[in-house]
């Protein structure tokens, strides 16, 4: 089905006129909701309670959840926490294989790209200094740039 700009244009100004929703009101997922408690859930093993009784609590207080899905959600959301604060204070990494070197001549301008060499085939199943179990384990992650 086609619409004209017109009726698109009314649906878009009947949207801005909703009333804001109550954001107690607001739905959560299980997995928002752990976040939403994490440091209520780290009081309350500061003060001896395991995960399994946490988690049986929660059951009992509205949110049915397992001891694993709470400590999964757990370590997502101590992952998710850290992130930006870890990659904002790192220094920018150091040039490594592959890489070119462009260090300025006596007039301040950068000077001719010479590709850095790769480390030497030792025979041992290693690439670039990394062996291949390292290579494989890397290859399926998306590294952001």
């Amino acid at each position: 089905m086609e619409y004209t700009v017109e009726q698109i244009d009314q649906v878009g100004a009947g949207l801005l006129a909703l009333p804001p929703l109550d954001a107690s009101k607001r739905k959560l997922d299980k997995q928002a909701a752990v976040r939403r408690i994490k440091d209520q859930i780290a009081t309350v093993q500061q003060r001896g309670y395991t995960l399994e009784q946490i988690a049986q609590s929660m059951t009992e207080l509205g949110i049915q959840i397992t001891t694993p899905t709470l400590k999964s959600y757990l370590q997502r959301a101590k992952k998710a926490g850290g992130r930006g604060a870890r990659r904002a204070s790192r220094p920018p990494p150091a040039p490594g294989p592959g890489s070119v070197n462009r260090a300025p001549n006596a007039g301040g301008e950068a000077a001719p790209a010479t590709p850095l060499t790769p480390k030497a085939d030792r025979g041992d199943g290693s690439v670039g200094g990394f062996s291949d179990r390292a290579v494989l384990r890397n290859a399926g992650r998306r590294h952001a740039l």
